[in-house]
């Protein structure tokens, strides 16, 4: 057993009512084989790359896991080296989300870190921590992105193809509901509700990934999860 620290970023212009799903899912498969898993939500509390690295020096941990939309990048990029500098190479970190998935050459080579997943995490993310923790190569490893040398190796994403076995229910305990909770505009046919129903004032603005996958093709859009439409049994 080991304990992983899973980190969220900060987002510029964007509330913190949005709930880490990606890596409450992450932290599900983890717990699930038996490690201590940890989440520290730098958006919810309005942490710098700085303010990141400060709040999490007295936690124990050894390997941290970190995520997030392609926008997290330069979050990323200005953590990461602080984080190096603090621990060297005994921490490894893993990387998911888009903004590994969608550009993993970018991200590797521009960010140091030990490995990302290509593709959804939640197929290979118990065993690519399993190979980091105990230093084995990572070349048998699918969907997965890592250094070898001086080269990359950049290996096709793996995809979720049933949600009710492979996607847990997340472990919402690992974070403060509380924290995510947001105010309706005043006036609005929720505000009345709340005022009338809800002495705390404010309701849980709760988001659930029912689905993945998208079979469209919108140009705006990177489709993180592919072009394969799986989704939960009600």
């Amino acid at each position: 057993m080991a304990k992983i620290l899973l980190l969220h970023p900060r987002y510029r212009g964007r509330k913190p009512s949005y709930v880490p799903s990606g890596l409450l899912c992450v932290a599900a498969i983890l717990k699930a084989k038996g490690h201590k898993v940890q989440i520290v939500d730098s958006q919810v509390h309005k942490y710098s790359p700085c303010e990141a690295l400060q709040a999490i020096a007295k936690i124990d941990f050894s390997l941290l896991g970190i995520g997030g939309i392609s926008t997290s990048y330069y979050f990323w990029k200005e953590f990461v080296p602080l984080f190096r500098q603090k621990y060297g190479d005994s921490i490894p970190i893993i990387a998911g989300g888009s903004v590994a998935s969608t550009m993993p050459e970018t991200f590797l080579k521009f960010i140091e870190v030990d490995a990302l997943c290509t593709g959804d995490a939640e197929p290979v993310v118990a065993e690519l921590t399993e190979h980091l923790l105990d230093h084995h190569s990572l070349d048998n490893l699918g969907g997965i992105g890592y250094r070898k040398g001086e080269d990359f190796v950049v290996k096709p994403g793996l995809r979720v193809k049933d949600m009710d076995s492979e996607v847990p229910i997340p472990p919402y305990d690992l974070i403060d509901i509380d924290d995510y909770r947001t105010s309706f505009p005043p006036y609005s046919a929720h505000w009345h509700y709340i005022q009338q129903n809800n002495k705390r004032k404010k309701a849980l603005e709760f988001m659930l990934f029912s689905s993945r996958g998208c079979p469209y093709n919108c140009f705006f859009c990177s489709r993180n999860f592919g072009r394969q439409f799986v989704q939960h049994s009600v």
